[in-house]
Formats: C-alpha cells, sequence, structure tokens
C-alpha cells in the first residue's frame, strides 16, 4: 500500500516535469528570451562547422580559383580604389587568356564614375571586341540594379545580395540563378561524373538555400605553384592530421571561456579556395586552365567581407567559391538549415520530456543516468541530422541546456526518502 502511494506522488511529479519541460521548451524557442535561443543556435553551429571543417574535402577543389585584387594590387598597378575600368578588362582578359570553364567577377560596376569616361569607353570597346566565346558572369546588387557592361555579348550578370543568412541557388526577384549554381552549369555542362563533382538533379529553381560548410585543408596546388606564405600549414594534410586538427579546435571551442583568444590562435590564414593575386597571374600561368575562376577584392577598409567559421572574416569572393565547392562536393544533396517545422521540434522535446519523466518514475530523481541519456540522445540526433539527412545541426547546446536545467532545479523534496517521509506524516 506504501509503495503504490509512493509511486502515485512520483507519477503526478514526473507528468508535471513532462509538462513544465515542453513548457520552456516552447518559451525557449519561440519567445526566445533575451536572444538566447537565437545565440546558442549559432554557436552551436559554428562549433560542428569548425570540427567538421578539417574533413572537407572535395573535387571542387581542384575545379575553381579564386583571383584577388588587394592592396597590392593597386600598389603595382600604381592607382588608387577604385581603379579605371580598363584596369578590369586588361585583368579579365589575362585570365581568359587560359582558357578557364567560366569567369564570375565580384565587383559592382554599376554606376558611372564621370572622370573616368574616356577609360569606360576604351573598356566597353575592348571587351565587345573581345567576342567572348567563355561565360562571362558579372556581379549585380539587385535586381533592378544595372551593370554598365551588361550589354556586351556573352556578359551575363547575376545578384549577389540577400537578406537570408543561407546561400539561394536562385533569386526569385531577378528569376535568376545566384552565382554559384550559374558557374556549377558551366563547370559541368553535360558532363554527369561525381569524381568531377558533376551531379545529376541539380536544379537551383527548385532546391532549397544552401547552409554553406567551409573547408579549411589547404590545397596541394598552392604549394606546388609557390603561391604560400611562409608558416603556412594544414596543406595536402592526411586523416590523422585532419583528426588531430578537428580535435584541437573542438577543445579550443568548449574551453573559450578559459581563454578568449583560443579561437584566434586556431583560425586559419588561408582560405580553402586555391588563389592567386591578380599581379602574379603571369607566374602561373595554365593554372586556370578549365576551372571556374572567381575575380574579387581583398582591400583595406572593404566591407565585401562574409564572417567564416575556419577563417574568420573572409573576402566576399570566397562565399561564392565555397558555394560552388559545395555543389561540386554533395551535388542536390547540399546541406540545409533545419526546417522551422513544429511537428519536429515538437517530436525533440516530447522525446526528451518522456525521458525526464520516466527517469524521474523509475529513479525518483533526475541525476547522472539522467544527464549522460540525454547527451547521448541529442548527440545521435545531431548525428543523424547532420550526416543522414545533410541538415546544418539543430540547437543541441540548446537542448544540452535544458536537459542540465532539468536535473539541476530539481527540489530536493522530490526524493524518495522525502516522498515517503511526507506519506508517513500524512498518516500520523
Amino acid at each position: 500500500m506504501a509503495r503504490g502511494l509512493e509511486r502515485r506522488p512520483r507519477f503526478n511529479i514526473a507528468l508535471g516535469t513532462f509538462a513544465l519541460w515542453i513548457f520552456t521548451a516552447i518559451i525557449w524557442s519561440y519567445l526566445d528570451p533575451l536572444g538566447l535561443d537565437a545565440a546558442l543556435m549559432a554557436y552551436s553551429q559554428q562549433i560542428v562547422d569548425r570540427v567538421t571543417a578539417p574533413f572537407y574535402d572535395s573535387p571542387g577543389q581542384d575545379r575553381i580559383a579564386v583571383v584577388l585584387i588587394d592592396d597590392s594590387t593597386l600598389e603595382e598597378w600604381k592607382v588608387g580604389w577604385p581603379p579605371p575600368y580598363d584596369r578590369y578588362t586588361t585583368l579579365l582578359y589575362r585570365v581568359l587568356r587560359q582558357k578557364p570553364k567560366a569567369v564570375f567577377m565580384d565587383i559592382m560596376l554599376e554606376r558611372l564614375r564621370p572622370r573616368d569616361e574616356d577609360s569606360f569607353k576604351r573598356a566597353h570597346a575592348t571587351l565587345t571586341r573581345m567576342k567572348l566565346d567563355i561565360p562571362v558572369i558579372l556581379a549585380r546588387s539587385g535586381p533592378d540594379a544595372p551593370n554598365l557592361f551588361a550589354d556586351v555579348p556573352g556578359v551575363d550578370t547575376a545578384v549577389v545580395s540577400w537578406r537570408t543568412p543561407e546561400y539561394p541557388l536562385w533569386d526569385a526577384r531577378a528569376d535568376a540563378p545566384t552565382p554559384a549554381p550559374q558557374l556549377y552549369r558551366h563547370l559541368c555542362g553535360d558532363t554527369r561524373d561525381r569524381a568531377l563533382g558533376c551531379y545529376k538533379g541539380v536544379d537551383p529553381a527548385r532546391g532549397q538555400p544552401m547552409a554553406v560548410q567551409w573547408g579549411c585543408a589547404v590545397s596541394a596546388t598552392m604549394r606546388d605553384q609557390g603561391l604560400l606564405p611562409e608558416g603556412a600549414f594544414f596543406v595536402a594534410p592526411n586523416w590523422g592530421e585532419r583528426l588531430l586538427r578537428a580535435c584541437g579546435l573542438l577543445w579550443r571551442s568548449l574551453l573559450v571561456g578559459l581563454d578568449r583568444d583560443s579561437m584566434e590562435k586556431a583560425r586559419e590564414r588561408l582560405p580553402y579556395a586555391v588563389t592567386v593575386r591578380a599581379q602574379d597571374l603571369d607566374k602561373v600561368r595554365g593554372l586556370l586552365t578549365d576551372r571556374a575562376v572567381l575575380i574579387g577584392t581583398a582591400l583595406t577598409g572593404s566591407n565585401d567581407l562574409v564572417q567564416t567559421p575556419v577563417n574568420g572574416q573572409l573576402p566576399g569572393v570566397y562565399y561564392h567559391a565555397m558555394a560552388l565547392d559545395n555543389l561540386t562536393n554533395y551535388g542536390p544533396r547540399y546541406f540545409t538549415n533545419p526546417p522551422q517545422n513544429i511537428l519536429l521540434f515538437l517530436s525533440i522535446t516530447v522525446l526528451m520530456s518522456a525521458l525526464s519523466a520516466a527517469m524521474y518514475v523509475h529513479h525518483g530523481r533526475l541525476g547522472l543516468r539522467y544527464l549522460c541519456l540525454s547527451w547521448v540522445l541529442i548527440l545521435c540526433l545531431m548525428i543523424g541530422s547532420y550526416g543522414l539527412f545533410k541538415l546544418a545541426p539543430p540547437n543541441w547546446l540548446g537542448y544540452w541546456l535544458l536537459a542540465t536545467l532539468a536535473a539541476k532545479l530539481q527540489s530536493p523534496c522530490l526524493t524518495a526518502s522525502d516522498i515517503r517521509k511526507c506519506i508517513g506524516d500524512a498518516h500520523a
């Protein structure tokens, strides 16, 4: 009889725990008090992106190249920023001479500068005389934004600005693909060979926005071509080196509170994509042959930057390069962010709530065993969503925190011995 009375309070408290878990999770995720859920979601994904970056490897690394205009380029040209228009056509000619598959210029050329009107006329005439047989794509800031060279035969344009944190494959406003899928189409053509990074079924118009995955292993091409700066490391690493690098990044990510500079120390100094400075093109003749080439800028004070989990801030052109690389690596099964689906959220929440309630019914408290099972469950969820469904990991840090709070906030009077005492006092 006493055993039955003991089980009933436990069951009632377990139901309360179940309901409280769901209520707290809903408040946490949908009302987002103090922005905690958004902050934990961002950091959760950032940690996973850092740890998996050493293992990222794709055939696209040998089929994509970035050409950068930096401060030293302007010094060699003996011009300031922005340079005369004919400097762009000269650079484009030098790139096209190496016979790439396609070229994308991530530089806004939307307004004619009165002082450079003569330079523009020369550049426009030169570009027209080239009779481009290699696709050239120029950037524009919006669907209605002009481009000064859009009327040149053989030139196409692509919108490069959007408000979503993901990389869209299709711009609905312009009703056209963004730079990465355009370059992918020219890079692969009718070829369907996974060894070359060319997949069947890549449809930008129907594809979901991409959660770009970043790599950090520098291509051996950079070393072979003499393009590496002094002190460069993690070049063409083996799997053992990749594993050690991933473990080091995980350790630094989890202990960032003890060393605020730990992530800065772990930051990769070189981007994943093969990179050539504009003034070095003549030193690497043939490097751009049969590659998709992206031309961008890396200038002091420039605001064309993208925040990455691996390198910190990089010139924006690398965002397009990595999105293209993701397409060559995953094809139509590229990574996307978890859907904002109430059923997915509720299924996770109910599962965690049921676990906490069941553990309480059987053990009278939420202890270390509950925490371990919770963490294993969340880890399985993270691995499943990432590895099987190509979804960027859910807010696993938030769920771990909720699971820990569920155990820590348990009242001391809810232990089995205290329940027996309460029952005895009631009979007395």
